[in-house]
């Protein structure tokens, strides 16, 4: 999995084709949480289930990755550098990319309806920790008072959702 969140991670220009070709997504969100997407998956699937999704995960980056160019690199300063020249070369693989989404999103969404726990994001700071998303079917959410701050839009993709309680400790909270 660790190769499909790598063609995800170098690769901008996918997005630009899914808006181009008007195809609904959150490539922003997902790629920013491919990794906590497969963890979460480990953590709520069955044995079964999970190492079926694995399986097809591998198969389908086993088709993308000798056909992908990446096209950011990053120096040994730590820079980031784009390579455009790379962008048309890519435009055949973006259909499986767009398949993995796909994939990875109903298999979420199946699994938060079937076990009912929530996708949760987190990101640490020194020692603060912020809730930067928080996906759920439920009708009421209760935020744990540990995290420091809560991100704009963090809840927004709660369907449901129409009660929040925040626990006393949280400090700053974004736009619900």
């Amino acid at each position: 999995m660790n190769r499909l969140i790598e063609i995800f991670d170098h690769n901008i220009f996918f997005h630009m084709y899914l808006i181009k070709n008007d195809i609904p997504h959150d490539w922003i969100r997902w790629s920013f949480t491919l990794n906590t997407v497969y963890d979460y998956l480990k953590a709520n699937l069955d044995e079964k289930e999970y190492s079926e999704a694995e399986i097809y995960f591998t198969e389908l980056t086993d088709k993308i990755y000798p056909q992908f160019h990446p096209v950011v690199s990053i120096d040994e300063k730590g820079n980031r550098d784009i390579s455009k020249e790379n962008a048309e070369k890519n435009e055949p693989v973006y259909p499986l990319m767009q398949e993995a989404l796909e994939y990875i999103d109903g298999l979420m969404w199946d699994t938060i309806r079937k076990t009912g726990v929530p996708f949760v994001k987190e990101r640490q700071f020194e020692d603060r920790i912020g809730l930067e998303i928080f996906i759920t079917t439920a009708e009421k959410v209760i935020i744990p008072g540990k995290y420091h701050y809560i991100s704009d839009d963090a809840l927004a993709e709660c369907p449901n959702l129409e009660e929040i309680v925040y626990e006393e400790g949280i400090v700053t909270v974004g736009k619900p």
